[in-house]
């Protein structure tokens, strides 16, 4: 199973070069105003707010994208968005994981359930279900070593996602019972 990133951050950094200390501040505190402005009216809290940067963490990509957007064409050169970094949180690898071993356990009942019919028997219960291999890597599916390489901020944010999207394999064993065809069996 393959999964995107749950979760962007998004950094914005604002800087001013003026001739007097006081010019700056106030460019700086009006930018910086605007940025919490904008980020107020979409709902979103900001998880940092340095004197000049505010780091966010998005749930929301679209949200993430138009507050990215909002600010570069609205602000002027002195504030910088960065790149978004796609992550994962520990809860979205861990449900990950779990669907995983839950799917590859279904796909072997499944299997053990058409060897039975083609036997003309009747699946019976589980005797031992067992993970026996767990994996995991960053990036597209089938690129087991971490995906591509860096491609400088000029990836779409589809390439992104998918070079920051983690797959997980899971191997089990699992053995059932075999019973006798009967009116009263499922199949």
């Amino acid at each position: 199973m393959s999964r995107p990133p749950d979760r962007a951050t998004l950094c914005i950094r604002v800087r001013s070069r003026k001739e007097c200390v006081g010019d700056v501040t106030d460019s700086v505190s009006r930018r910086l105003e605007y940025i919490l402005q904008t980020l107020r009216q979409r709902q979103v809290k900001p998880t940092s707010c340095p004197a000049a940067q505010v780091t966010v963490v998005f749930t929301d990509f679209v949200k993430m994208q138009d507050v990215s957007n909002t600010l570069v064409e609205k602000l002027d050169r002195s504030v910088c968005v960065s790149v978004p970094q796609f992550s994962h949180s520990a809860e979205h690898i861990d449900r990950l994981r779990r669907e995983t071993c839950v799917a590859a356990v279904a796909s072997a009942q499944h299997k053990a359930r058409d060897v039975c019919r083609l036997l003309g028997q009747a699946l019976g219960r589980p005797l031992f279900v067992r993970e026996e291999e767990s994996r995991e890597w960053t990036g597209g599916v089938g690129e087991r070593d971490g995906g591509g390489e860096d491609d400088g901020g000029d990836a779409s944010l589809q390439q992104q996602l998918t070079q920051a999207s983690v797959t997980v394999f899971s191997r089990v064993s699992a053995s059932f019972q075999i019973q006798p065809k009967n009116k009263g069996t499922q199949e």
